[in-house]
């Protein structure tokens, strides 16, 4: 994949469309949290419902202040 860019490219939007669709399918059937491990679904969440509450799983390993920051500023608050 590294050498093929377009093909990483392109895998790189159904990847993120899949998500998206499968995350407004969430957003439209009320949920009123998300519990986030990785750090590209927080920033699409954010994007794309940032009213939403959205909750740090531990696994995501917040290791320094600069990291709480970064997520914070995504709408983090758990």
């Amino acid at each position: 994949l590294r050498e093929d860019r377009k093909l990483l490219d392109r895998l790189l939007e159904k990847l993120t469309d899949a998500v998206s669709r499968y995350l407004l399918m969430q957003i439209a059937a009320g949920v009123d949290a998300v519990l986030v491990q990785d750090i590209g679904v927080l920033r699409l969440m954010h994007r794309l419902c940032p009213e939403l509450p959205l909750h740090a799983s531990t696994q995501m390993t917040l290791s320094s202040a600069e990291c709480i920051r970064e997520v914070e500023s995504l709408g983090v608050r758990r």
